[in-house]
């Protein structure tokens, strides 16, 4: 379920600013399918609340770090 403030197939604004704070985790981001991309999108979306939506993110992006996606 989608947090009232989150609109459907938006990109989460604290993943997108994690981000752009690791540059392996980025670039191994943009290496992804679109598919994969949407994997992990929707992942931190289906939170339900902001410090569940924090916890994801950080494991979202520790994954990304280390080129794996077994967190999702």
């Amino acid at each position: 379920m989608n947090r009232p403030e989150q609109k459907p197939n938006e990109v989460p604004v604290s993943f997108v600013n994690r981000l752009n704070q690791n540059e392996k985790a980025k670039h191994y981001f943009s290496s992804l399918t679109d598919q994969d991309k949407l994997k992990v999108i929707s992942y931190i979306q289906v939170s339900a609340t902001g410090e569940e939506e924090k916890r994801r993110t950080d494991q979202a992006i520790c994954g990304l770090e280390e080129f794996r996606l077994t967190f999702l």
